[in-house]
């Protein structure tokens, strides 16, 4: 009995299939021939090293389309890169179904050209950042704003990122007022915002800081017994953290008119002073401390005359545990005003007359006096006392006439007033107030006041 045996041997062959994909240049849309268009695996393993190129063109030679071709294996994912000089490379992704299909067309493939110079030298400059934060600290480096040579720090506070100012003077942060515009950490002039901002120099700050600031009673205590307060500390350069600033204006007109106004401030390591006045006859009614707008409706109709002047010394001590602040402010204002009117009726039969004269004085003057001493160790200790004068006088003078008519000397009516008035205010106080930490783990404070 035989056997036969059949052996059968199959060989499978993957499928072939040809892609063809079109190059153009992305801006221009115009084919590009010379690009050398490579085959990968995703492994980039190198597939087809470099793809034919069929060129179609018209009569009159212009290329119309560059078609790049080039076979695989079907079934498979492979990676497209393009080069070509003065382009950069460009990379795409694509799968080859198992199909029947022998051939594969792919989208347009867009390259963009690059630009490169060559340069002999290249200065690199620094931008520095106009605002960061350092904790809660909000920090502006004045030294990256440019203002024109003459500038105050109000000047520097309208540039903020953020910052905002009404016509009052007070100033808002994203929208939240601050409580207090600070020196160097330090309280000035009772928290006058409008002599600091007017009278110091930009180029003498080094940072303005925006924080929470503990109250003197909360770091005499160790922790918060009082909301702490939102505050604007302005920093000086180191340069000018000793010695003297001084801001100096006058002007003169016709009519004796004339304006004059001065600004000291000084510092030592542990004092700083500062003095400022204000002498005008031109009707600027606006003493140190206030802040205005001009507008023709609020322009005085009267002659007015100010005198004013403000004294500051404060005094730190090296650990910060004592200080002390005085304030002085002297205020001076008189107002002259002299109204003449004439008035004719013309009725059936007469024509009235009639005249009017007014003259008016006032005047006021008033004396500030305040001062503070704080303590933080071994309690808290605070004494302040404030004395307030003012003294307050006015006159005025008016006259009325009237006749029948222009020709007659005969009053039909006549009034004349005068009056006079003075006042004076006398105020003064002082408060002592102290506190001690009883217990700081379950906060006890004893507190003392009189």
């Amino acid at each position: 009995m035989g056997i036969l045996l059949l052996c059968c041997c199959i060989r499978a062959v993957a499928q072939t299939v040809k892609i063809q994909v079109d190059i153009e240049d992305e801006f221009l849309k115009m084919p590009l021939s010379g690009v050398k268009l490579s085959v990968l695996t995703p492994d980039s393993a190198v597939v087809v090293d470099s793809a034919s190129c069929i060129s179609i063109r018209s009569t009159s030679g212009k290329s119309l389309k560059e078609i790049y071709t080039a076979s695989v294996k079907a079934g498979r994912h492979y990676l497209l890169r393009a080069k070509r000089a003065g382009y950069g490379d460009v990379w795409r992704r694509f799968s080859v179904p198992s199909t029947q299909k022998s051939e594969l067309s792919l989208s347009t493939l867009m390259m963009r050209k690059e630009w490169k110079e060559e340069m002999s030298e290249v200065v690199v400059k620094a931008t520095k950042v106009k605002m960061y934060y350092k904790g809660d600290t909000i920090v502006y480096d004045a030294d990256a704003f440019k203002l024109p040579d003459g500038s105050m720090l109000q000047s520097l506070i309208d540039q903020l990122p953020g910052v905002t100012m009404n016509q009052s003077g007070e100033i808002f942060v994203n929208g939240r007022k601050v409580d207090e515009l600070m020196l160097g950490s330090r309280t000035f002039m009772h928290g006058n915002k409008k002599v600091l901002m007017e009278n110091l120099p930009y180029y003498t700050v080094k940072d303005i800081k925006v924080y929470d600031k503990q109250t003197d009673k909360s770091v005499a205590l160790g922790y918060d017994v009082e909301p702490r307060k939102f505050v604007m500390d302005v920093n000086l350069k180191p340069e000018y953290s000793q010695g003297y600033i001084a801001n100096v204006e006058a002007a003169g007109g016709t009519n004796d008119r004339w304006l004059g106004r001065g600004f000291l401030l000084g510092f030592t390591d542990l004092w700083r002073y500062s003095v400022m006045a204000n002498l005008n006859n031109v009707n600027e009614s606006r003493h140190i401390g206030e802040r205005g707008f001009w507008s023709p409706a609020t322009m005085p109709r009267s002659l007015t005359t100010t005198r004013s002047a403000a004294f500051d010394l404060d005094y730190q001590s090296k650990d910060k545990v004592r200080k002390n602040n005085f304030v002085a402010d002297y205020t001076s204002t008189s107002d002259d005003r002299e109204m003449r009117r004439r008035q004719e009726q013309f009725l059936e039969g007469s024509h009235p007359l009639s005249q009017t004269e007014s003259t008016s004085h006032s005047g006021n003057w008033k004396v500030k006096l305040s001062n503070e001493y704080v303590a933080t160790k071994p309690g808290y200790l605070r004494i302040n006392t404030n004395f307030d004068y003012e003294k307050r006088h006015a006159n005025g003078h008016s006259l009325f006439n009237q006749w029948d008519d222009l020709q007659s000397d005969t009053l039909t009516a006549s009034m004349f007033t005068d009056n006079l008035s003075e006042g004076q205010t006398l105020h003064f106080d002082q408060g002592i107030m102290g506190a001690f930490n009883t217990n700081k783990e379950k906060e006890r404070v004893l507190n003392l006041q009189l």
